[in-house]
Order: C-alpha cells, then sequence, then structure tokens
C-alpha cells in the first residue's frame, strides 16, 4: 500500500491494511478530539480513527492531556491514551514506543500539527503522515534556515505523503 488512490474511502484503506498484516495502528496527535481547542484536524483525526476501528483495525490514539479528561478513555470503540504536556508529549510518546509501554502495533500514524513526531528516526514499522497544513514561517524562526531544509529532505524521503483534498 503506498498511496490512496481516488475514490478509494477511509475504509477500504483499513481492508487494504489488514490484508497487508496490519492490525494494530498507533495514532500519534498533540491535541484530542475531547480537548477544549480541539479543531479540523482532532476532527478529521476521530473520524478516520473511528472508521478505521469499524473495519477491524485495533487503533490506539497517543495524545497530550487535556484539562478535565480522563488520561486512558475510548471514544468510537479506539483507545485514547492522554499523557504529557503539549510539548512534552513528543519525547513521552517516543519513549513509550520505544520501551513498548503502549503496546505492540504494525503501524503508525503520526500527525504533523506545527511539530514532528520524528518517527523516521526512532520508529521501523510502516508509517503514515498526515499533513494538514504547513507551519514552515515558525520553523524558520525557531530554527537555523538550513537545518530546517536539511530537515525536511530527509523526512521526505522517508514518508508516503497522502495529499487529502
Amino acid at each position: 500500500m503506498n498511496q490512496m488512490t481516488p475514490g478509494q474511502s477511509v475504509a477500504d484503506m483499513a481492508t487494504e491494511m489488514i490484508e497487508c498484516g496490519v492490525r494494530r495502528v498507533h495514532v500519534l496527535a498533540w491535541r484530542d478530539f475531547a480537548d477544549d481547542e480541539a479543531g479540523g484536524s482532532e476532527d478529521h483525526a476521530n473520524e478516520f480513527m473511528t472508521r478505521w476501528q469499524e473495519a477491524g483495525l485495533s487503533v490506539l490514539h497517543r495524545t497530550s492531556h487535556a484539562v478535565g479528561k480522563p488520561e486512558l478513555d475510548v471514544r468510537n470503540g479506539y483507545d485514547v491514551v492522554r499523557r504529557g504536556s503539549r510539548y512534552s508529549v513528543f519525547p513521552r510518546t517516543m519513549m513509550g514506543e520505544l520501551s513498548g509501554r503502549m503496546g505492540s502495533y504494525d503501524a503508525l500514524v503520526e500527525i504533523w500539527n506545527g511539530v514532528p513526531w520524528m518517527s523516521p528516526v526512532w520508529c521501523r514499522k510502516p508509517r503514515i503522515l498526515i499533513l494538514h497544513h504547513i507551519h514552515g514561517p515558525m520553523w524558520n524562526q525557531m530554527f537555523p534556515r538550513r537545518s530546517v531544509e536539511h530537515s525536511k529532505q530527509n523526512l521526505r524521503r522517508r514518508f508516503i505523503t497522502v495529499r487529502l483534498r
């Protein structure tokens, strides 16, 4: 499975993943659908995770703490783990995945919302990247331009890009 084809549904994608041996998927996103500040990215993630779960995939959503929400939850059949702040969620999740604390998985979905999870560095399983919008100017303010461009090139070589319209 390399990319979605025109007209392919999210359920079709899940079926294809199952046919390729994928049963358990971990989805990384910095914010949860139940968060008071949730928006379009979180709505989209909830939608595809719900459909994947209904199609037979086991889905775990790893995200940051949301005020007033439990650390462990189940939404629409998929598991939700909320740990860490908006910034500490990134290293905590990487360490949790590397140590196996989050359980086993067959594929990883990385949802970028400004900050990448850097999964090509630490994950050797099939990965999907979902990028809803570009935060380019922010990166150029925070890091030297040369390092940002070098990182972009390296990451592009390691991901399959699916463009959603």
